[in-house]
Parts: structure tokens; sequence; C-alpha cells
């Protein structure tokens, strides 16, 4: 069975270290990507790209964490690093649905195919 989850309805995620507030809808999920700045031609910048390097995780989970957008601070972390999310409650048929806390299991996730994102290529981990 698989679970639906709008990253607009998250309001919280589960990791190692507790669980971190979610500011508004900003939870998302994208492709790891670092930037280091111009390279030594000036130009180009250097990257390390989502599944370029196994010390590169594939795709990370971000947010905006704390009381409200104008004090917030970008978080971002290995998608792989979240233990579980919550969800605020959805409309379902004018009757709320509390959809509660949903434990995520990414076990065997490491031998999916990379899949094409746009220009990037990524494994859906």
């Amino acid at each position: 069975m698989n679970e639906n989850l709008e990253t607009t309805n998250v309001e919280a995620v589960l990791l190692r270290d507790g669980w971190h507030s979610i500011v508004g809808a900003s939870f998302h999920i994208r492709p790891y990507e670092f930037t280091t700045g111009p390279s030594l031609d000036g130009i180009t910048p250097m990257a390390l790209v989502a599944g370029e390097s196994p010390a590169v995780p594939t795709l990370a989970a971000g947010w905006l964490e704390g009381k409200d957008r104008r004090f917030a601070r970008l978080v971002v972390c290995p998608l792989t690093a979240l233990v579980a999310v919550e969800l605020k409650a959805q409309m379902e048929s004018g009757h709320d649905r509390e959809l509660g806390l949903i434990e995520l299991d990414f076990a065997g996730l490491e031998a999916l195919e990379p899949e094409p994102v746009g220009e990037l290529e990524v494994a859906t981990v």
C-alpha cells in the first residue's frame, strides 16, 4: 500500500534528535547538490550532484523551522534521515480526517534505479 503524502500537509518531522516543527507549507523534497562557488576558470561553479558520489545523498528533505517565516532558518537533511512525519488533518467528504503520524521505512531503497528528473538524473531514494 502506498501512502500519498502531500508535502504541503507536513507539519513536523521526526529526526534522531527529536521533533522539528515546520513553518507553513515549506516542507519539500529535492535532489541534493552542493555548490562550492566558481571553479578554477572563475566561471563554471563546481558542484557535487545528487547520486554522483556515494558521499552525496540522492534526495534531500528541507523545510523552514522557527516561530514564523521572518525568523525561520532553512534545515536540509538526507531524505533517509526522516524517521516519521506528522501531517495536518485534511478534509475528506466534508469531514475532518486526522492523518497523524506516518513512520517512514527506507529499507532496500538504495537498490532502486535512477529516474530522470528534469535535466538532472537522480536515483529515487
